[in-house]
């Protein structure tokens, strides 16, 4: 058993798996504490009997963690809990394997159960049916916060049974502001009248007003094929502000015809991996005039691999010009959603993501000429030519740029450079699946004004991803590799022809995450000059680079093994999926980790060894070394049986890695062995060979 009591928080936090009785002093503890954690079978023991008996009439948050007895907290069968629990706020409720329903309403009491609740948040309750089963309106009707995750099995959230007095057709939950349902495969409905279980037609039934909800987001919802019905009460979502749907695959539209003219405050919408999703909003009524359909507070718009999607609310191919306030968008995997963009629309984003030859094409087209413009927003004098060719004026807001591509466009070397001059004031910057070599142009293929643009390119985050032809960022004789300095943020991913990621000169004094994927040509990642200058780098993360060899590559002159390496910040180091790696530095340097706390080395069979040279891990555990198999062995016995303290700090990683080596290396000769002598008892009892 464990407990805290934290100061004056009256909180109490109990694990325990066995025991029939409490001590006396936890007694009068739980007569006081306001939030109550328990943790393993000691949950049923509180909650049935203690929590009655004590008269916790002062509990607000309740937390149940790892149990197998509850199938319902509150039922027939423990009418004092309810009394005990009115006073309940917050409830979290996280594993527990056989809970079908927190509360099962049949033979209702007087007393509500519930009915100062405003939170609730639900995880990994895999036989939960439905969230509140067959209870009164009053007993949740102060909720104002639901989260549910991986509950597969759940179908209703709320079935409510309608007392004779309650004879209004509708079913209201004023107070609440935020659904969150993520991986809920076999969700059909939020809340249905008991009679009516089975007949919905559709996520949010029309008998259900939500008039003050905010946020609402649905992932891996595939039993839906509605989420609103067609007619809606005007009052219902109208202070929606952010509506996410990914992965409901037999949903075809997400919003029914005519809403527009009710989410009125929504601000962000983000639609996502949903296969059969024709359209965004359905198409709205031919008497309809498009002032009520613009979302005039929208601001944010994410539509990512929807391959069926034709248009979002209207045929009309100009239709996003009339979102007039969006600031980001994303348009990524829609190859049926035809759209034509403005310099207007392009202009007002401050993020950015768009098809790398529809965005092209748009600036080939407006020839970034100064009389292709409107006139009344770009002067038509010299210095405004000027100011156009550099992006100020084109694009004053973009701070974040991403390029998506198809493997099979017309390859192209770089960036063109009218789209290389709209990144001179971003601070992220994304290119994914295209065939450039570059992402930089050449210097000397630019003027004056080009290059000083060029030197104020200083983002913060670069994300290159699928570039099959990537070689290099740029060439040796680009200057402005100092423009990495301020870089935070680096994910290089599926970048096969990519034999070097910076040169020696490159310093990385910022980079907080490196993470490199898939590289094949890569054999180490970087020098160690540039390794030095990584003095933030609190997160390196390598995987499945099949000619790396080592991250830190020998330097060509070293310095009789008296040079060193230190990484002031790495915390988090991830090597997997990397067939050749032998080591994590091959030369003689020293290396120092002072703040190193977690090691996941996996599936690296050739490593033997961390360095050659000295390395010091002073934080790092032996508990905070992990890979499958071996390592794991050696965190909790020890290799060979041995037992290790998981809580003694690792003074030879060498050591640990040899070891661990060792014993993969005796475990595949095993396994070969055992195969092999399988096969041949298998080749010996077949009727052939006889």
């Amino acid at each position: 058993m464990v407990m805290h009591k934290l100061g004056l928080s009256r909180t109490l936090y109990l694990k325990m798996e066995s025991g029939s009785c409490l001590d006396d002093w936890i007694e009068i503890l739980l007569k006081r504490c306001e939030e109550l954690q328990l943790v393993g079978s000691i949950g049923a023991r509180v909650l049935t009997f203690e929590l009655v008996e004590n008269e916790c009439s002062h509990l607000k948050h309740l937390h149940l963690f790892k149990n197998r007895e509850f199938q319902h907290l509150i039922h027939q069968q423990n009418k004092p809990l309810r009394k005990t629990l009115s006073n309940l706020e917050d409830l979290q409720l996280r594993c527990l394997e056989n809970l079908e329903s927190i509360i099962d309403g049949h033979g209702h009491v007087t007393e509500l159960a519930f009915n100062k609740l405003r939170s609730v948040d639900v995880e990994y309750c895999h036989k939960m049916g439905t969230l509140f089963y067959n209870c009164m309106v009053d007993d949740i009707l102060n909720l104002e916060d639901i989260f549910i995750y991986g509950c597969e099995m759940l179908e209703y959230l709320i079935t409510v049974t309608m007392e004779s007095k309650e004879t209004t057709a509708t079913i209201e939950f004023p107070h609440l502001k935020s659904l969150e349902l993520r991986f809920v495969q076999r969700v059909r409905g939020f809340c249905s009248k008991m009679d009516q279980i089975g007949n919905e037609s559709s996520f949010f039934s029309e008998e259900v007003l939500l008039p003050n909800l905010e946020d609402l987001i649905i992932t891996m919802a595939d039993n839906l094929k509605m989420i609103w019905q067609n007619v809606l009460v005007p009052i219902s979502f109208s202070k929606l502000k952010r509506v996410e749907i990914d992965s409901c695959n037999n949903v075809e539209k997400a919003f029914p015809p005519n809403i527009t003219t009710i989410l009125t405050c929504l601000q962000s919408l983000t639609v996502m991996n949903c296969n059969l999703l024709k359209c965004i909003f359905e198409l709205q009524e031919p008497n309809t005039t498009e002032k009520s359909i613009v979302l005039s507070n929208l601001r944010y718009l994410k539509l990512y691999n929807l391959p069926s999607l034709e248009y979002v609310w209207s045929k009309d191919s100009s239709e996003l010009s009339s979102f007039e306030n969006m600031e980001s968008l994303f348009i990524q995997g829609c190859p049926n959603l035809k759209r034509a963009y403005s310099i207007k629309v392009l202009k007002q984003q401050k993020e950015l993501g768009i098809d790398f030859n529809q965005l092209k094409e748009i600036l080939e087209k407006e020839k970034l000429s100064v009389h292709m413009m409107d006139s009344n927003q770009f002067q038509t004098s010299q210095a405004g030519t000027t100011q156009l060719q550099d992006g100020l004026e084109l694009f004053p807001k973009l701070k974040t740029l991403k390029l998506y591509g198809y493997l099979d466009y017309n390859s192209t070397h770089h960036l063109p450079m009218e789209m290389f001059r709209m990144v001179h004031n971003l601070e992220e910057f994304e290119a994914r699946r295209m065939f450039i070599k570059e992402i930089f142009p050449n210097e000397r293929l630019m003027n004056v004004e080009e290059q000083k643009i060029n030197t104020r390119f200083e983002p913060s985050r670069l994300g290159l991803y699928e570039l099959p032809k990537l070689k290099h960022f740029w060439k040796d004789e680009f200057k402005s590799s100092s423009s990495l300095q301020k870089l935070y943020d680096l994910i290089i991913s599926g970048c096969g022809v990519l034999d070097m990621l910076v040169p020696s000169s490159v310093s990385f004094t910022n980079l907080w995450r490196l993470e490199v994927n898939k590289c094949h040509r890569l054999t180490h990642l970087l020098n160690p000059s540039v390794a030095k200058t990584l003095v933030q780098l609190t997160w390196l993360c390598l995987k499945e680079c099949k000619r790396m060899t080592t991250v830190i590559a020998r330097e060509v002159v070293e310095d009789q093994g008296n040079d060193e390496i230190v990484f002031h910040k790495l915390y988090i180091l991830e090597l997997e999926d990397l067939s050749k790696l032998t080591s994590f530095h091959s030369g003689n340097c020293n290396i120092r980790f002072p703040c190193l706390g977690s090691v996941d080395i996996r599936s690296c069979p050739e490593m033997k060894a961390f360095s050659p040279g000295i390395t010091s891990t002073p934080n790092l555990l032996v508990g905070d070394i992990k890979t499958e198999g071996s390592f794991s062995r050696y965190g909790i016995s020890g290799s060979n049986g041995r037992h290790v303290n998981t809580t003694e700090v690792v003074e030879d990683i060498n050591g640990i890695i040899r070891q661990v080596w060792e014993d993969d290396y005796d475990d595949g000769i095993q396994y070969l062995f055992t195969e092999k002598n399988l096969e041949e008892d298998q080749i010996s009892d077949h009727p052939s060979s006889q």
